[in-house]
């Protein structure tokens, strides 16, 4: 068990690391899915910008010459919060346990469910901790 809290900000690090790597791969399709014939072989030059002439300020005309300027631009105030930051009470030692139990599972990663796998997620996100405000 982890005696500080530097290794439990570790074992944190780490579990999420070793979490985000499996979502990764679990989502992540490969390129021979990837399907153009739908465009073709040429499916990239789709992509290219259009070879129409875009208005610049020069082809605008301004008719405002004898108006008088707008006012100038006053910045915004800066904003006010309106709802406190969300505070989260961490136990060490239950953190530990679901950081260990989820390290575990994510070894086990190939025999696990679905509902399973995201329960690893809750696990390496909301074990151990207590949503306060």
């Amino acid at each position: 068990m982890p005696e500080t809290t530097v290794q439990l900000e570790e074992l944190e690090t780490r579990v999420a690391a070793r979490y985000s790597e499996k979502m990764a791969a679990l989502w992540t399709l490969p390129d021979s899915e990837f399907s153009t014939v739908e465009f073709g072989p040429d499916w990239a030059n789709h992509l290219k910008p259009s070879s129409e002439p875009r208005p610049t300020a020069r082809t605008i005309e301004i008719s405002t010459v004898d108006q008088p300027l707008p006012p100038p631009i006053v910045p915004l105030p800066p904003p006010i919060m309106q709802f406190p930051r969300e505070q989260w009470i961490t136990y060490p030692h239950k953190r530990t346990i679901s950081l260990l139990i989820a390290d575990r599972m994510i070894d086990l990663w190939d025999d696990l469910t679905t509902e399973q796998q995201a329960q690893v997620g809750y696990l390496v996100l909301y074990g151990g901790r207590e949503h306060v405000a």
